[in-house]
């Protein structure tokens, strides 16, 4: 029956080649002449996918064989790895022969010298071989003329009649020993050093050199020269320099980083006066040009403040100078600033009108002719000025305060008209002479005295004032007895009386009733009927005084500090040259073109700075901008158009703070992003570490203990001698590479089983391998549990805790059963039995009697014989005695020797590890 199935298969089979020319097994569904599906998982009809194919092999029509695909598109096309079996081949007498039909050797043993390697003809051209060389003594290994350097792989294609390397070797090419031959590279190489370092040794001025004087090493005096090899200082650079930190658009580095920590020191010595240095070494002028000086202010091993510094000419003047002392601070022209910016000058009258240098200490220069200049002045009365100057001409330029409103107060800090003076105000007086008993007053002053002799009444003409509300204050101290008269109005002999320019006239402001005596300012107090102006034109008012609150307006509007040279708007006390009070939740200054405003606020015990307008906040140094934030949110540092919230064109420094461990425990302070760990550590550390202000705060822990033990916060732990970041959220510090508060800590003797093969992540295979296998950390971890010489060897054991030596190997899997240990039982027993009577009869010829037939019966060694009629049963009895049984076993086993039994459950097959770090 096998056969005629087989047969009939076999028809089928016929058939379907006949018929469809394709073989498919573990398929109905052939995609080519010959297709198998190892896993039988392609569909019954239709294309497999691509992870079906994964394990189909296919002989296409055009003859290209797949694995792994199912459309091949060369004679061969594997989808997955494939592997050449490596031949390891010992090295004898410096030489070594390939068998033939390998694809992948690996040469071992001891080399004295260069390695000849003979190697079989390929049946064919095209054949590859990959020769490792393993060998120890450091030796190339040749074959048909391409040598292998020591520890290095080459591949080799056979191709007319020699074994050609696929680097670009050729047969009976030499290698070249830079050691003691020139050479000439055939195109661009690569060192790849991994963790090796590769160095050069020497003792010439230039011992190393790249392209002539494009890079010379001067070894003979520790120098570098670019563009020279005669270098005179650690690094001499001839002609133009680029220290570009842009790499890309997404990828910034420092341009350039100098360390100025002299040893002993903390950040440089002042005294030594650290920097970089611009000079001119030219036959014609020598000598320093400028000079960026930085460092600490300290001329001792203690830590001073940092500065930084900028001089021109021939000393180091330190012309501007910044530290970060007191939050930060910048001098100009001083290197001890009192305040936030300190301009130190020298004292000198103010520059005369069309000058274009300036005689002030600062200047805020416009890009046309006018400029604002604040300076000290060198001659009584002293003191300070603002001045609004025109470079250009003659021609006096205003100066306005607050143009877009707002009230200003002098010697008061809280004006409550647009000009509040807390304090006397001087309108300079014009003497004029009567002329013909008339007179003129000029333009832009605001009080005459009228004098000589009048022998009527003096006409008094003045001009219109450009604005309405300008004051105009005429004394008459003509000789004579008469009165002066402007616009109807007589001002008596020997009086003053005050107009205001209103509706094309001047008007007094008695109310029109001459020879009322004006109220003199400098010995009464007195009170406005009306709004009033100074018109001054060309002449100046000047208040001199000596008193802290000398000049006020409104109170504390404005405040002018006589006695310490400083004005205070909102205060009567100013603290600085310039000093603005506000309440609480109040703007103080703004600074604005009419679109952009920059303000300053205080509000909720914090001080503000910026645009209050929707525009950008630059903070420039050099004027270039340094720090942009954007109306939307964003900053960015050294870069103008920020693309995220905090966008940082240049590198970020999270300063470290390093934390001795006491007793296996150590506490992070608050306001640190990075902490290292140091000291000796006992067992696994414990990391208290203070709860963020705002989650999303970061922490980067950095375990340095010695010792080899883990250091964990909120149950995460930092491997020895690894870092490993943290951010607070939902009230834990969490670390960022996926762990978890309550995550379990790996501690030095953790045990656990895994699929892996090898160490790994400070975990050890437990192999039974010498301890001196294992690095400087694993070794200490090792003896610290009592492994002096080995680690345990788990293979075919199981874990117990048995009150035995901590990883010793006790007891067998297999099992030998004492005697006492079986079963108490004996065997024995009997039978009985009565005399049993027989009786037959024999039946033959389809169920009927037979005639005189014999029958014999035996039983228990009896034999009964009778006879049986046709017509009559047979009486004839076979009898026995009743009679005994009795029987004996043998041994249990067999009589053969006892076997162990093996108790070895069913099990699933690992690999166990202990932790003993890295």
């Amino acid at each position: 029956m096998m056969k005629k199935k087989l047969l009939l298969t076999g028809i089928f089979v016929m058939f379907s080649l006949a018929v469809r020319s394709q073989v498919g097994i573990n398929t109905g569904n052939p995609q080519g002449i010959f297709s198998v599906d190892g896993l039988k998982n392609n569909p019954a009809t239709g294309v497999p996918s691509a992870a079906q194919a994964k394990d189909d092999l296919i002989m296409s029509p055009n003859g290209n064989v797949g694995i792994g695909t199912i459309s091949p598109g060369t004679a061969l096309d594997v989808n997955g790895a494939i592997t050449n079996r490596e031949t390891a081949l010992a090295v004898a007498g410096n030489a070594v022969d390939i068998p033939a039909n390998v694809s992948l050797v690996r040469l071992t043993g001891a080399a004295t010298a260069n390695v000849a390697i003979s190697a079989f003809a390929a049946p064919n051209p095209g054949q590859r071989l990959i020769v490792y060389n393993a060998t120890t003594g450091g030796f190339g290994a040749t074959l048909d003329g391409v040598t292998i350097p020591n520890g290095k792989a080459l591949e080799f294609v056979f191709s007319n009649s020699f074994w050609r390397s696929t680097d670009g070797g050729s047969a009976g090419t030499s290698s070249v020993n830079i050691y003691n031959a020139d050479g000439t590279l055939t195109g661009n190489r690569t060192v790849t050093q991994g963790a090796n370092t590769l160095a050069f040794t020497g003792t010439q001025t230039n011992a190393f050199s790249v392209d002539g004087n494009t890079l010379s090493v001067d070894a003979a005096n520790d120098r570098l020269g670019v563009g020279t090899t005669t270098p005179s200082n650690k690094l001499h650079v001839e002609g133009s320099q680029l220290l570009n930190a842009a790499v890309t658009t997404a990828q910034t580095k420092n341009a350039l980083e100098i360390n100025v920590g002299q040893d002993g020191f903390s950040y440089g010595n002042r005294a030594e006066n650290f920097g970089i240095n611009m000079k001119s070494s030219s036959s014609a002028s020598t000598g320093p040009i400028s000079r960026i000086n930085f460092g600490d202010v300290s001329t001792t091993t203690a830590t001073g403040n940092r500065y930084l510094s900028f001089s021109v000419g021939q000393t180091p003047n330190e012309l501007m100078y910044l530290t970060d002392a007191n939050s930060g601070r910048v001098g100009i022209g001083t290197v001890s600033p009192t305040n936030k910016l300190v301009v130190t000058g020298i004292n000198a009258q103010p520059s005369a009108l069309g000058t274009a240098n300036t005689n002030a200490t600062l200047r805020i220069d416009g890009n046309t002719s006018h400029a604002l200049d604040f300076g000290t002045y060198t001659n009584s009365p002293f003191g300070s000025y603002i001045s609004s100057q025109n470079k250009t001409a003659a021609t006096g330029l205003p100066l306005v305060l607050n143009p877009v409103g707002g009230n200003v107060g002098i010697a008061t800090a809280s004006p409550g008209t647009a000009l509040d003076v807390n304090g006397a105000i001087t309108n300079r007086e014009t003497v004029l002479a009567v002329s013909g008993n008339s007179v003129t007053v000029p333009a832009n002053v605001s009080q005459v005295q009228i004098t000589g002799a009048a022998t009527a009444n003096v006409a008094i003409s003045a001009p219109a004032a450009p604005n309405p509300g300008q004051r105009l204050i005429v004394y008459n101290n003509t000789t004579g007895g008469f009165g002066t008269t402007l616009d109807g109005i007589t001002v008596p002999n020997g009086k003053a009386l005050e107009f205001v320019f209103s509706n094309s006239f001047w008007r007094s402001t008695d109310g029109g009733s001459a020879g009322t005596s004006p109220t003199n300012i400098y010995t009464a107090d007195g009170t406005l009927a009306g709004n009033r102006t100074v018109t001054q034109g060309a002449n100046t008012l000047a208040f001199t005084g000596t008193q802290t609150n000398a000049f006020s307006v409104d109170g504390s509007t404005l405040s002018v500090d006589a006695a310490n040279d400083r004005v205070g708007l909102g205060t009567t006390t100013p603290d600085t040259k310039l000093t603005i009070s506000t309440p609480d939740n109040s703007f103080g200054l703004n600074h604005t073109n009419g679109t952009v405003n920059l303000k300053t606020y205080i509000g909720g015990g914090t001080g503000y700075i910026g645009t209050t307008t929707p525009n950008n906040l630059n903070l420039t140094t050099d004027n270039i901008a340094r720090v942009t934030v954007t109306s939307g949110g964003k900053v960015g540092m050294n870069m103008s158009s920020p693309g995220t919230t905090l966008d940082v064109n240049g590198a970020i420094t999270n300063r470290e703070t390093a934390l001795a461990v006491a007793g296996n425990a150590v506490t992070v302070p608050a306001n640190v992003s990075q902490v290292q760990i140091t000291g000796a550590a006992t067992a696994n550390v414990a990391i208290f570490a203070p709860a963020a202000p705002n989650p999303g705060q970061r922490l980067i822990v950095y375990n340095n203990t010695t010792g080899g033990f883990g250091a964990t916060l909120d149950g995460v732990t930092v491997p020895n001698g690894k870092a490993l970041e943290f951010v607070f959220s939902n009230s834990y510090w969490r670390s960022t590479d996926g762990g978890t508060a309550g995550a379990v800590p790996q501690n030095i003797g953790d045990v656990k089983p895994s699929f892996s093969n090898a160490d790994h992540n400070g975990w050890v295979k437990l192999d039974g391998r010498p301890v001196g296998n294992l690095t400087a950390t694993q070794r200490a971890a090792a003896n610290s549990l009592g492994f002096a010489s080995y680690i345990p060897n788990a293979t075919n054991s199981y874990l117990v805790q048995d009150n035995a030596r901590l990883g010793s190997v006790n007891s067998s899997n297999n099992r030998k059963i004492s005697r006492n240990q079986l079963p108490d039982f004996q065997l024995s027993g009997s039978t009985s039995s009565t005399a049993p009577s027989i009786r037959y009869d024999i039946i033959y010829n389809n169920g009927k009697p037979s005639d005189n037939v014999e029958s014999r019966t035996f039983l228990a060694g009896k034999i009964g014989t009778g006879w049986r009629q046709q017509d009559n049963r047979n009486t004839n009895v076979l009898a026995q005695d009743a009679h005994n049984h009795t029987f004996t076993t043998n041994s249990v086993n067999g009589g053969v020797a006892q076997q162990s039994i093996n108790i070895q459950p069913q099990s699933l097959s690992v690999n166990m590890f202990v932790y003993l770090g890295k």
